[in-house]
């Protein structure tokens, strides 16, 4: 059994929008008419990120008649429409759309079949980097589709100006380039910019205003932390600021502002989000230095010390030379702007073997600077691989989202030698073999490998499955169903760490392998 994955997963983008659909979709009306109300559409043009999907918009009067607006990125667009950012639940394909009326000469509508028993829907003959009004109707149960070209908005900017104030650490003295207005988010279905500037607080409550260098006219409106966006104004003057509310001295903040091609400019304060570190978890210790068994203590700057290093038990090596430890309560870091994790493991029984900035080798605590993780209220540990390394080695301490084993027994003596890979909708569906799926093989009727999970607070959702390279058999899922297929397998992960098994149960195709999943 492969002990530990040393990588972190990107999830990848989802070439095909109904990749995980197992439902019935196909060739039937959702209901007629059919509310869109609500609705996003997600596909090529946004690189299949389901969190960035573009809102659709019923048309003012009509029922049932919605428009979206995107920017070509091909000459096809493969699309969907889902009912929530960030999920495909929901989500309807090329199944329950067809050709509507009023496209543009040369731009046609057909569903593709994406391979895995439903379709996306596309628009053909568009013009990459050319901007388009999607027409949709859904009046009579199906979706009609239609796009016509249009002039696009244009955006007003803000580049060039700066955050300026008593709640940033340059105060008003100096133009930060820490601070700039710059590379904004465009939206392709309004043309609004969307800026972000993070800073921490360098003073509770106090004054600033958006400056322009070039002539220090300043954009200003009082802002409330966590509260809606307020329309700020402009003036040339110089001299008006707003006072914020609610901030406090010393904490990371996010200024969002968002401007329309109209020229209005909304902004707001927002607290920046955390990291939860949830636990630590040390892979590949020598057997002869720390057999199983054996307690560990662990401590650090941010997780704490214990006050009694010789207690231990708060970590013991298990068979496979793995100690893990999981904190009580989450440790929130909320900017990792600067922050070094300092950490400490070590036997109970003495300070030796100790395991600190290099192996065994007793030069101060281990630490790692963590600027590059992005704050996303996901949950990481402190991770730290010890293969191959000698006793005054470095140790490479960084972190990782928690991980799980999964492991499937009692597979079939056919199946032996085949090489196959995980993956789900905790990585968007990406194909397996693809950068993002785990490979792992058959041997002995097992086969097991180790995720990596984005959790929030522990808890994550989980659909998945082992499949050879390309989609192709075998394939080690879950439940057969009665037409033959197989579901995918589905869990639920509650806590960390845990451990996902699943037995070879029974199935209606000799290339797929139905088993019955369950968390430990």
């Amino acid at each position: 059994m492969k002990k530990i994955l040393t990588s972190v997963f990107a999830a990848a983008a989802l070439l095909f929008g109904l990749a995980s659909c197992s439902g019935d979709l196909h060739d039937k009306e959702l209901g007629n008419p059919l509310n869109l109300d609500g609705y996003n559409l997600v596909g090529s043009m946004s690189g299949w990120d389901n969190s960035k999907a573009l809102p659709i918009t019923n048309v003012t009067g009509v029922e049932f008649k919605y428009t979206v607006n995107f920017t070509a990125s091909g000459s096809d667009e493969a699309f969907a429409f889902i009912p929530a950012l960030g999920s495909w639940d929901g989500q309807i394909g090329g199944d329950q759309i067809i050709a509507g009326t009023g496209s543009d000469d040369g731009i046609s509508y057909e569903k593709q079949d994406n391979g895995f028993g439903a379709f996306n829907g596309v628009l053909k003959g568009l013009k990459s980097g050319s901007y388009y009004e999607m027409t949709i109707d859904s009046s009579s149960g199906l979706i009609a589709v239609s796009a016509k070209e249009k002039v696009a908005p244009v955006p007003f900017y803000l580049d060039g100006y700066f955050l300026k104030g008593g709640i940033v650490d340059t105060g008003w003295d100096a133009f930060n380039v820490d601070y700039l207005f710059n590379a904004p988010e465009v939206s392709p279905a309004d043309g609004s910019c969307t800026y972000t500037i993070s800073f921490t607080a360098a003073k509770a409550d106090d004054y600033f205003a958006i400056v322009k260098k070039s002539d220090n006219s300043r954009y200003h409106g009082a802002i409330e932390v966590g509260k809606d966006a307020i329309e700020l104004e402009n003036t040339t003057d110089g001299m008006k600021s707003s006072s914020s509310t609610g901030i406090e001295a010393g904490k990371p903040y996010f200024l969002i502002v968002v401007t329309k091609p109209d020229g209005t400019v909304t902004g707001q304060l927002k607290l920046a989000n955390a990291i939860n570190i949830i636990g630590v978890q040390i892979v590949n210790l020598d057997e002869n230095d720390y057999p199983a068994g054996t307690k560990m203590s662990i401590g650090g700057e941010q997780i704490g010390w214990p006050s009694n290093w010789d207690a231990g038990a708060e970590g013991e090596v298990d068979a496979n030379g793995v100690v893990t430890y999981k904190l009580a309560a989450p440790v929130k870091l909320y900017s990792t702007e600067g922050v070094k994790i300092s950490i400490l493991v070590r036997p109970a029984a003495g300070w030796e073997k100790r395991i600190a900035k290099s192996y065994q080798a007793d030069n101060g605590n281990g630490s790692f600077d963590i600027s590059d993780i992005k704050c996303d209220d996901t949950d990481y540990i402190i991770y730290a691989d010890l293969a191959g390394l000698a006793a005054n080695d470095d140790v490479e301490w960084k972190l990782v989202h928690p991980t799980y084993n999964v492991e499937v027994t009692g597979l079939p003596e056919a199946a032996n030698g085949s090489k196959v890979f995980f993956t789900g909708s905790y990585n968007s569906w990406t194909k397996p073999g693809d950068a993002g799926t785990v490979e792992a093989t058959i041997a002995s009727g097992a086969v097991s490998t180790v995720i990596s999970l984005p959790t929030v607070d522990g808890k994550l959702d989980v659909e998945g499955k082992f499949a050879a390279a390309g989609w192709s058999t075998p394939e080690v899922a879950g439940a057969a169903k009665d037409d033959g297929n197989v579901d995918n397998a589905k869990f639920s992960v509650t806590a960390w760490p845990q451990k996902i098994t699943a037995t070879y149960a029974s199935t209606a195709s000799t290339d797929k392998y139905a088993c019955t999943w369950k968390v430990e």
